[in-house]
This record gives structure tokens, C-alpha cells and sequence, in this order.
């Protein structure tokens, strides 16, 4: 089975950059049979000789500030950025070099909906700001892979580079500033773990860490580093089947837990096997820079809780969606937060 990772791994920073210039993240697939993540980065690399493609779309809300913010801000003549939402949609593709190491591209196309600034004690409508982000490149390299223990981890490393959107003008005539913009116009290097280990009834646990390390972009502006840290659990439903196209299925010793009972395992004649996924996903992003000075009011600490669910048609389709919600939020100085995340994934490979 081909299928179970590729929407996740792909696209999982386009999930997580509040800012654009997504970064995309490599191919991971899982072994038959078992479960798998949708925003957590799993340790699988991609069979020697498999393409795979994939797009999304993640879908962030962001929370707006309330009148009494609004004031406050202008009173004091901070500077603070207030965005409505941002869709972020791309398109991956990954390759399996050797059955240990995969490398990816992935093209993020950003929309940050509404801005409003407050800057020298006033409040401005600036409009959209969309374009293409910048094309990140990653490579998983698969160093251990326990059959006894049945654990496995990966080191991940690539770059983002300084391609996309950067000169987006509001609707003031004005540039957008850069850390709105689509693209940063930076050259960022990347860097992470993953680790992923089967328990019984090919229940999954997977953790991965991913740090993007912000350089200087476009009017000479640094973004702010970005982490992520992700943990994610994974329970398979009807992946039991012996052959996708034959369906050749052994009920007489199994046992339907509740699951079964309410989703399907056949769809006009296809096979159809789920997973049922909860993450936990947190999101650090660092102050940014103009100038080696701060910007104040940015920069913070996300945690979201990430329930989801995969749905695999005849082990050659794979559709993911997941809905995120923070529940711990700690920012540097004022801003709105989030209100919530969904993330839609569709992904299909070639090859062996």
C-alpha cells in the first residue's frame, strides 16, 4: 500500500505558516495494513522508483480584533497586523530515490484575506494578499528501521527558496510589508526528526519535529524562525483486505469493532479503508525582523488539537481531512490569535 502519508507529509507546513511562504515537507509512506498521521510527519519514506503527487488545500482562520483592542493599539501607536483568514493550496510531487530516502518539492499558492493594519495611531484596510510562496525542497532520509521493534526514524533536511510573491501591493498602492507577503524572498534552510512506531492492531504512533531557519528576504526583513512539533495517534478500520482489486476478505475470525459498524468497507463494488487520526500539532513562530530591529505584536505559540480522518479507495486514491483547534495560544504582545484550521488533501503515486 502506496498511499496512506502522501497528502500528510507533502503538505503539512502548508497547515502551519501563518505568513505564507509555505514550506512543503517530504513523502512518507506507510507499510500495508497500517495507520498513519495527516498533519505529523511519519518516519516512511517512499519505495525506491514510486512518484507521487499530491495537492490541498489548508484553510486557516484567524481571529480579528475586537473594537476595544482596536483603540487601545491606536492610543498607544503600536504597530499590529489583523488578518481575517489565509488558504493556502499547493501542489507536491516526491520521489523515492531508494527505499531509505525520498526527496519532494512542493509549490504553495497563499491567500491572506482582509488585512487590517494599525500603524501611526490610525487603522487602514490593505485587502488581499495573494500569490505563489516559495518552493520548498526536502529530502527524508530513513536511518533506522526496526522490524522486531517496529520503530522507525527519519532526519529531514531541505531549503525553501526565495521564489514567489513578493511585491504584492495592498489596495493603498502601498507593498505589502514583507512578512504579509506570499513569499519572503528568503533563502531558508530546514532541518527535523521523525520517529514512528506500530503498536498492536497496526495502531500508530508518530512524532516529528521541523524547524525552518528564517534568513533575510525581501526589504530586508526576517521573518522569524518557524517550528513545528507534532504527535500524532492513528487507528486503521478495513485494512484487512488481501487483495485491493480481487476483494478477498476472511470474516470468519473477525471481530467488527464499532467503527466497522458505521463505516463502510465497500463503495459500488470498491474497497474503501479508513483511519482514524488525532494530533496534537504546535506551531512556533518566531519575531520578525526589519532592519535587525523587532516588530512588536508578532511572533507566538500555537497548539492545536487535530482530530482527523483518511479515506483510501482500492489502495491507489488516498482523501484526508482534519480540523484543528488551539487550545493554548501565547503571542508576543497584542494580537487576534486563530480560530480554527482545515486542512483537505487528495494524493495518488505511480511507480512499483
Amino acid at each position: 500500500m502506496f498511499f496512506y502519508f502522501l497528502v500528510a507529509s507533502l503538505l503539512a507546513f502548508n497547515s502551519v505558516s501563518a505568513h505564507g511562504g509555505a514550506c512543503g515537507c517530504s513523502a512518507g509512506i506507510q507499510a500495508g495494513g497500517l495507520a498513519g498521521p495527516i498533519i505529523t510527519l511519519p518516519a516512511y519514506t517512499l519505495p525506491k522508483g514510486v512518484l507521487s503527487v499530491s495537492t490541498g488545500a489548508s484553510y486557516l482562520n484567524s481571529g480579528r480584533f475586537s473594537q476595544s483592542q482596536i483603540s487601545g493599539l491606536i492610543s498607544k501607536k503600536q504597530h499590529a497586523d489583523d488578518l481575517n483568514s489565509n488558504l493556502t493550496s499547493s501542489l507536491n510531487m516526491a520521489y523515492g530515490i531508494t527505499d531509505d530516502l525520498s526527496i519532494s518539492a512542493s509549490m504553495p499558492f497563499s491567500n491572506g484575506f482582509a488585512f487590517h493594519e494599525v500603524h501611526d495611531g490610525e487603522l487602514e484596510q490593505l485587502g488581499n494578499s495573494i500569490g505563489f510562496g516559495g518552493l520548498a525542497l526536502l529530502s527524508q532520509y530513513r536511518f533506522l528501521n526496526s522490524e522486531k521493534h517496529k520503530f522507525q526514524s527519519a532526519i529531514l533536511a531541505g531549503v525553501k527558496l526565495p521564489t514567489g510573491n513578493s511585491s504584492v501591493k495592498a489596495d493603498n498602492g502601498e507593498t505589502f510589508e514583507t512578512v504579509n507577503q506570499p513569499s519572503s524572498a528568503s533563502t531558508d534552510p530546514m532541518f527535523g526528526l521523525a520517529m514512528s512506531k506500530t503498536f498492536s492492531n497496526n495502531v500508530n504512533l508518530d512524532a516529528n519535529f521541523l524547524y525552518k531557519l528564517s534568513t533575510e528576504g525581501k526589504a530586508s526583513t526576517d521573518v522569524g524562525d518557524l517550528a513545528s512539533y507534532n504527535v500524532a495517534v492513528s487507528y486503521p478500520v478495513h485494512h484487512t483486505h488481501k487483495d485491493p482489486f480481487q476483494h478477498s476478505h476472511d470474516h470468519k475470525e473477525h471481530k467488527c469493532n464499532i467503527f466497522e459498524k458505521f463505516l463502510p468497507e465497500h463503495i459500488l463494488g470498491q474497497h474503501i479503508a479508513w483511519d482514524l487520526i488525532f494530533e496534537v500539532n504546535t506551531l512556533a513562530q518566531g519575531v520578525p525582523e526589519i532592519d535587525n530591529r523587532r516588530v512588536p505584536n508578532h511572533g507566538g505559540v500555537t497548539v492545536f488539537l487535530s482530530p482527523g480522518l483518511r479515506m483510501t479507495l482500492n489502495d491507489r486514491v488516498v482523501y484526508n481531512i482534519s480540523a484543528g483547534f488551539p487550545v493554548v495560544e501565547v503571542y508576543e504582545g497584542e494580537q487576534a490569535g486563530y480560530d480554527f484550521r482545515l486542512f483537505m488533501g487528495l494524493a495518488t503515486s505511480f511507480g512499483n
